[in-house]
């Protein structure tokens, strides 16, 4: 069946003419091998680059996936099932952060604690803590979740975002059970630290993932189910406070997560792997392998050859680039500035009082 011929894009002046391949009725990337298996794919190609060109000319945000290649073929990419099952269980991180974000939301587990003699109803988990033990085992949630984004990003680039939310997966219910099983407050309070890093890496690497192989047509609802799982998880555990949050039911609702982890750990290997994190890091046989696992059948060789050459004009672009000095360089300071100003203000507005307290 013919392809339909994809123009090539505007030439720089500082970049020089390819030749182009393109006649009316080919594509315009070369042409691989059809066997993934064939170890010529992995020997670097030349390709046409759409990455520049989508990033001045495109009015819309794009995906990581989208940037890489032409706004056709980008148009071309239909989910297949694994693609489904990829978005639900990494999206399972989120309905985690969720059900954390809530879970001491329930006025019985510190209320009426200073009492001396404690009432029954009242102050069901570790009686007589005070105010600051109390806010010191709310808040270990949040610093948590700081050390598992910030640091989530290296394990996620070096070994991948699949394996990086498995490991995660045993972070979840590594904290679950040191707070089901905590027998004093500063216990507690550590595995919530434990699980707020799970939370704060999970939010991070599903949000690159989705990022990396979402299909243009459904890249806002896929992006969206980071919130959607966040606010079922919040509502499933105030739900549950109704029904196992008096006597020691507490410990079943501070160890749910342990079953999320679990189900996500089995679930990983069921999943795919993101093609833009292989072919960052030069798997151009396995990337192909999963392009055509996680899309209907498509043009998935002139889609990888797109995606190779223009991770290699983002190399050349990067290349002896200090990270940190290009973030707060001139070029992004106003982005940065309302990325700031944006985190602020959502942090000020007063939010956390309410779901915290």
């Amino acid at each position: 069946m013919a392809t339909t011929a994809i123009p090539s894009p505007p030439v720089h002046a500082d970049r020089p003419t390819e030749p182009s391949t393109a006649t009316n009725n080919e594509d315009a990337y070369i042409a691989i091998r059809n066997s993934p298996k064939d170890t010529g794919l992995e020997q670097p190609r030349a390709s046409t680059s759409w990455r520049a060109s989508r990033r001045s000319t495109s009015r819309v945000r794009l995906s990581r996936l989208e940037s890489m290649m032409h706004e056709e073929h980008a148009k071309a990419l239909i989910p297949a099932p694994i693609l489904w099952v990829t978005i639900v269980v990494a999206l399972m991180g989120s309905f985690q952060f969720g059900w954390l974000l809530s879970q001491l939301n329930f006025r019985p587990f510190n209320n009426g604690c200073a009492a001396k003699a404690i009432e029954e109803g009242t102050c069901i988990m570790f009686p007589h803590h005070s105010g600051n033990e109390w806010t010191m085992a709310v808040s270990g949630w949040i610093l948590g979740g700081a050390i598992g984004a910030m640091g989530s990003g290296a394990p996620a680039d070096k070994f991948g975002r699949q394996k990086t939310i498995m490991m995660n997966a045993i972070i979840m219910v590594v904290g679950g059970i040191v707070e089901a099983v905590s027998s004093e407050i500063y216990l507690f309070s550590v595995g919530r630290v434990i699980s707020g890093i799970a939370s704060g890496a999970a939010i991070n690497v599903c949000n690159v993932l989705i990022s990396e192989i979402s299909p243009t047509n459904m890249r806002g609802m896929f992006s969206t189910g980071l919130q959607v799982g966040v606010a079922f998880g919040s509502l499933a555990v105030t739900t549950v406070h109704y029904f196992v949050g008096l006597g020691s039911g507490w410990r079943i609702l501070v160890g749910f997560p342990i079953v999320l982890g679990i189900a996500q750990f089995l679930l990983i290997p069921f999943t795919s792997k993101s093609p833009v994190w292989l072919v960052a890091h030069g798997h151009h046989d396995l990337a192909h392998k999963e392009l055509k696992r996680l899309y209907r059948p498509c043009n998935t060789e002139a889609i990888l050859n797109a995606m190779i050459a223009a991770h290699e004009e983002e190399v050349k672009e990067t290349a002896g680039i200090n990270t940190w000095a290009a973030l707060f360089s001139k070029k992004y300071r106003k982005q940065l500035i309302i990325a700031i100003v944006l985190c602020s203000a959502q942090q000020l507005c007063g939010i956390n009082a309410v779901m915290y307290y």
